[in-house]
Parts: C-alpha cells; sequence; structure tokens
C-alpha cells in the first residue's frame, strides 16, 4: 500500500513539474527569428566618429497579451516640450515584476499612429502571446531616472497568427530575377 501511495505521488510531483515548464518564446519565435537576432548588426548606433562609440542589439521578448497595452506616447523635441513640435508614437507597454517596458515605434510619422495601433489591436486580436522585436536604449540616450523602467525601440512584432510588418524582416525576402520577392515561407527548401 505504501509503494502505490509512493508511485501516485511520485507521478503527480513529476506531473506538477512538467505543467510548470514555461517556453519563454510563447511557441511564437522559430529558429528563424532567432537566426535573424543573432545575424543581424546593430539595431542602433552611434555615429561613425562618434568619440564614444556605442551599439546595441535588437532581441525578441515574448509577453502574455494580457500583460501589454497599446497606447500613444508624447515624444518631445531634446530641447523641451512644446506643442508645436511633440508628436505622438505608438507603443506597447508591459508592466511585469515589478519592471515597467515601454517599446516605441518611431519611425513614421505621427499621421499614422492611429492606424499602426489599429495593425497591431489586429495581430493581437484572439492571440494569448506576443513577442516583441527590440533593442534596448542605453540609459545615457534616455534616461528615465527609475530604474525600473526600461526604454526600448521597436522594430517588429509577431504572435501565432502573423508578423506585423513581413517586409521588415530580411529573412522574408528573397531576389530572383524579377527583383525582391515577399511573403515567402522562410522554410521552403533554397531553388
Amino acid at each position: 500500500m505504501k509503494k502505490i501511495i509512493f508511485g501516485t505521488l511520485l507521478i503527480a510531483a513529476s506531473f506538477c513539474n512538467l505543467s510548470m515548464y514555461r517556453d519563454p518564446t510563447l511557441g511564437i519565435i522559430d529558429q528563424y527569428d532567432i537566426k535573424l537576432a543573432e545575424e543581424m548588426g546593430p539595431s542602433l548606433s552611434s555615429a561613425i566618429g562618434d568619440e564614444s562609440p556605442w551599439a546595441v542589439y535588437s532581441e525578441w521578448q515574448c509577453f502574455s497579451t494580457e500583460d501589454i497595452r497599446l497606447q500613444t506616447i508624447k515624444y518631445c523635441r531634446p530641447e523641451g516640450c512644446d506643442s508645436a513640435t511633440d508628436y505622438d508614437v505608438p507603443s506597447v507597454g508591459v508592466e511585469l515584476a515589478g519592471h515597467y517596458h515601454q517599446f516605441d515605434y518611431d519611425f513614421e510619422s505621427s499621421d499614422e499612429t492611429q492606424e499602426i495601433l489599429s495593425e497591431w489591436q489586429s495581430l493581437i486580436q484572439n492571440q494569448k502571446g506576443i513577442c516583441l522585436y527590440a533593442a534596448l536604449l542605453p540609459t545615457f540616450i534616455a534616461n528615465t531616472g527609475d530604474p525600473t523602467v526600461s526604454l526600448w525601440t521597436l522594430f517588429n512584432m509577431k504572435t501565432k497568427s502573423g508578423v506585423w510588418r513581413e517586409n521588415y524582416i530580411p529573412y522574408l525576402k528573397e531576389e530572383n530575377d524579377e527583383g525582391p520577392v515577399s511573403n515567402i515561407d522562410p522554410r521552403a527548401a533554397p531553388k
């Protein structure tokens, strides 16, 4: 009887341990996404010839869609805030384990901010997870003064339903005799 109880407890403990396994990619990122992150050069860097050169690389980070907030963030010029020059950028906010991550996409005119937010909303609709491809801004570039806040430049995002802007991911493009071809299956064997 003791052997049966012990065996049952051992199986139950093993099952609990297996159910606690968490895939950090949430099943969204695959080998091609990882290869992209490994092979890409710096995403952001100092100007050529800068006395204090720096560079940062993008990385994939995945979150539950329940933990993110799509929002707009007001950007001010380095000289200070002024309603004539301030502009809004689309952003993804993530509060997790006492830390706030802000992923800003500052590459298009503010006229497109609402369209971008709408595209993001469509991408995450009915999804449980999202992965963001972004570069952490060095604190000497953007310092919030709060060590529990990190600022990121967002380049792309992916869910199980797709990639936000496939044309921004190099491995999804292939050259042929007629020029670039996009939306190919990166897993397909080369011709």
